[in-house]
């Protein structure tokens, strides 16, 4: 899993979810499928303690899809 801090004209990378929301700017978790269904509670938990909510059923549904297709792209 890979989160990233996005800022106007920075990026931060970490390997953990983070527990609270920046000052500024966003924040970005990037996962393959298989990952995301391993570890979608701690991504659930982890958005309920920064936001206040969570996915939404019909989207976690969709995200875990394997016949949905993923965009994929690389250096």
């Amino acid at each position: 899993m890979r989160v990233f801090h996005i800022l106007p004209g920075s990026v931060s990378e970490s390997a953990s979810l983070p527990m609270l929301l920046p000052d500024r700017g966003y924040m970005w978790i990037a996962c393959g499928r298989r990952e995301f269904e391993l570890e979608q509670g701690a991504v659930q938990s982890t958005l309920q303690v920064m936001t206040g909510m969570t996915l939404v059923d019909l989207h976690i549904s969709d995200l875990l899809n394997n016949q949905l297709l993923t965009c994929v792209t690389s250096n």
